[in-house]
C-alpha cells in the first residue's frame, strides 16, 4: 500500500510546492519504495543517532524487505519519506524521515525514528512526518480490526547530561516535542534493547504524543499495555519478571499527573552537582504533585 500526497499549504509555500511525502506500510510494494528508503536511512540515519540505533535501523528494513523474513499479518511498520523528486529514488532529494510501528495487543504505536535534514530544520516537516505517521498508523489498525489509542516515542533526556554515542542535540528533540503538544511520562523508561548484561541502561524520557480523538494524555493501563508490548517486541516475553520492568510499573503506579513538556526544565547539567540533583528528579516532584 502507497500513497505519495503533497504536504499542508504552509509547508507547499515554504518549498514552492517541490515537497512531497511518500508514505508506505509494505516495503513488499516495489523496488523504488526500497531504494528511496535505503537512500533516506543512509543519508540521515547516521548524522542524527548513535552507531547501534542506526545499524538497527539499516537491519530492520533490510529484514522486511526479505520476503522470506517479512510477516505482514505480524509486522505493523510505517514509513514515511519527505523530499523532492520522491518518484525518483536516483534523483530525490531527501529531506526527513519517519518509521513508525503498531502494537495490535495495546493498540498503540511507537515512532522509532524521526529525523529531518539539519538544513531543513524548524520548517514544519518533523510535525507533518509525525501526523503522515499516525495515520499509517491507523492504517495498520483498522487493518488487523482494531484502533490507534496512542502514539509513544523515546528519546535521550538531557538532563542525564551529553550522550557521547549521540550525535544530536537531546534538548532539541525535546523542544520539537513541546511544539508538537507532546508529553514526558515521569517514569524513568528503559529500553530493553539499551539494556547491558548485568546491568541497566540510561533512562530515557517516555514520550507521549497527541493522537486526534483519543484520550491525552492516555490512561495508566494504555501506558502500561505498550511497554508491556514494546518489551515483548525485543523478547523478553515475560517482562514482569525483570527488575527494570517491575521498577518501571511501580513508578507508573504511583504517577499523579503528567506535566506539559517544557523545554526549559530539561537542560543539560552545568555541573555534577546538577547532575547527582537531576536522577531522580522526576520522582520528587511526583511525590510532591507538582504540575
Amino acid at each position: 500500500m502507497s500513497t505519495e500526497e503533497g504536504p499542508d499549504r504552509a509547508l507547499a509555500a515554504t518549498f514552492g510546492g517541490r515537497l512531497n511525502f511518500n508514505t508506505f506500510l509494505n516495503l513488499q510494494d516495489t523496488p523504488e519504495h526500497r531504494a528511496l528508503l535505503d537512500r533516506a536511512l543512509k543519508e540521515l540515519i547516521p548524522s542524527n543517532f548513535d552507531k547501534d540505533e542506526g545499524d538497527e535501523a539499516l537491519k530492520l528494513v533490510g529484514d522486511l524487505q526479505d520476503a522470506h523474513t517479512y510477516k505482514p499479518e505480524e509486522d505493523g511498520y510505517v514509513f514515511t519519506v519527505a523530499g523532492e523528486n520522491l518518484d525518483d529514488p536516483e534523483k530525490a532529494v531527501i529531506k526527513g524521515l519517519a518509521v513508525g510501528a503498531f502494537f495490535p495487543g495495546s493498540n498503540t504505536g511507537a515512532l522509532w525514528y524521526l529525523v529531518t535534514d539539519e538544513n531543513q530544520r524548524g520548517q514544519g516537516i518533523g510535525r507533518y512526518l509525525t501526523t503522515k505517521t499516525v495515520e499509517g498508523l491507523k492504517d495498520h489498525a483498522q487493518i488487523r480490526g482494531g484502533d490507534l489509542n496512542s502514539l509513544y516515542a523515546h528519546i535521550h533526556d538531557p538532563r542525564l547530561g551529553r550522550d557521547p554515542a549521540d550525535p544530536y542535540d537531546a534538548h532539541e528533540r525535546v523542544k520539537f516535542y513541546s511544539k508538537i503538544d507532546a508529553r514526558a511520562i515521569p517514569i524513568d523508561f528503559l529500553d530493553p534493547d539499551k539494556m547491558n548484561q548485568g546491568g541497566s541502561a540510561r533512562p530515557y524520557l517516555l514520550i507521549s504524543v497527541p493522537v486526534p480523538g483519543k484520550p491525552f494524555p492516555p490512561e495508566k493501563d494504555n501506558i502500561a499495555s505498550h511497554i508491556h508490548d514494546y518489551w515483548e517486541c525485543y523478547g523478553y516475553e515475560n517482562p514482569e519478571q525483570y527488575p527494570e520492568y517491575q521498577g518501571m510499573m511501580e513508578r507508573l503506579d504511583q504517577l499523579k499527573y503528567v506535566p506539559p513538556l517544557r523545554p526549559e526544565e530539561y537542560l543539560y547539567p552545568e555541573s555534577a552537582a546538577d547532575l547527582e540533583e537531576n536522577h531522580g528528579l522526576d520522582d520528587r516532584r511526583n511525590e510532591d504533585g507538582m504540575a
